[in-house]
C-alpha cells in the first residue's frame, strides 16, 4: 500500500513524480488501495483504520453523485499548470476535481504523516512514540 499512498501524496503536493500521475490514475490508485484496505481491514488496528480514512478523505470527495467517480480535492487548473506543457492535459479531466474541498497544506501533511506513522507502528517498525 505504501507506494500507492505515496503516489497520492506526491500528486496532491506536486512533488516528485506527480506529473506522471493523471487524475484517472489517481482514482485507480484509490480503488486499488481501498480494495486492499477493505480486504484486510480485520488485520489493521483502529488507529491505522482511522488514519487511512482521514487521509483518503483529505484526498477525495466521495459519494457526491451516484454512479460518479470520487473527485480529487485539488485545484485542477493548478495541477494542469504544474504538469507543464510536456505533460498533456485532457479536458475530460476537468470535472474530476473538488477544489473548494481541498485541505490546507499543513492539514494534508498532518494527515499523511499520521497515516505513515500508524503504518510504521502497524508493521512494528516503530513503537508509536517516535515522531517524524
Amino acid at each position: 500500500m505504501a507506494p500507492k499512498l505515496n503516489d497520492l501524496y506526491c500528486l496532491f503536493r506536486f512533488r516528485g513524480h506527480f506529473r506522471d500521475i493523471s487524475p484517472p490514475a489517481a482514482i485507480d490508485r484509490k480503488r486499488t488501495l481501498d480494495k486492499t484496505f477493505y480486504l484486510n481491514r480485520a488485520l489493521f488496528t483502529r488507529e491505522f483504520q482511522a488514519a487511512y480514512h482521514s487521509f483518503m478523505d483529505g484526498c477525495f470527495l466521495m459519494g457526491s453523485t451516484q454512479g460518479e467517480d470520487a473527485k480529487l480535492k485539488l485545484d485542477g487548473k493548478v495541477l494542469a499548470a504544474e504538469r507543464g506543457e510536456d505533460k498533456r492535459w485532457d479536458s475530460k479531466w476537468d470535472d474530476r476535481f473538488a477544489a473548494d474541498e481541498a485541505l490546507a497544506t499543513s492539514e494534508f501533511d498532518q494527515r499523511y504523516d499520521a497515516l505513515v506513522a500508524a503504518f510504521a507502528k502497524e508493521l512494528g517498525v516503530i513503537d508509536g512514540s517516535a515522531r517524524s
